[in-house]
């Protein structure tokens, strides 16, 4: 999962290069990441995907191609690296357009009450907005990649 999650960032840095490769950015890159994973009911693959990179798969992990090869059962395909590095790039924006890095965010003020809550920022947007939202670009290509959910009919 490093090696996907370092190819986005590296798609991440070349669509915009002004972006600071710190770890604000990873956690953006990651959230971004599980978010896709759960949107897509792809996250049960990642276990798999690792145990094919350690050399210990079951063939439920890997598929065979037209030659014959062995091939992994990607949790994020290649085909949605660039567009999730899309997303990664406009959330970042986003954040950064709405919340300063030096104050915290009034999440909720009381009148009578006289009581102001703080937030930060960075995580209530990307925790309160809805899939649509984020996806909202490439919510048609990710649709693509969406495994269904099976539900038993007792």
């Amino acid at each position: 999962m490093d090696e996907i999650i370092a190819r986005i960032k590296e798609y991440v840095l070349i669509i915009n290069p002004e972006l600071i490769d710190d770890s604000y950015l990873d956690y953006v890159i990651d959230e971004v990441v599980d978010r896709a994973l759960l949107y897509t009911n792809r996250q049960q693959l990642v276990a798999g995907y690792e145990r094919y990179l350690d050399g210990d798969y079951y063939s439920s992990d890997y598929y065979v191609d037209a030659t014959g090869t062995d091939q992994p059962i990607l949790p994020i395909q290649v085909e949605m690296e660039r567009a999730l590095a899309r997303v990664v790039v406009g959330s970042y924006k986003t954040i950064q357009d709405n919340v300063s890095n030096d104050t915290l965010n009034i999440t909720q003020l009381s009148d009578n009450g006289q009581s102001v809550s703080y937030g930060e920022g960075v995580v209530s947007y990307l925790a309160s907005k809805d899939d649509s939202d984020i996806f909202s670009s490439v919510k048609v290509l990710l649709d693509k990649f969406r495994i269904p959910t099976i539900v038993e009919n007792t």
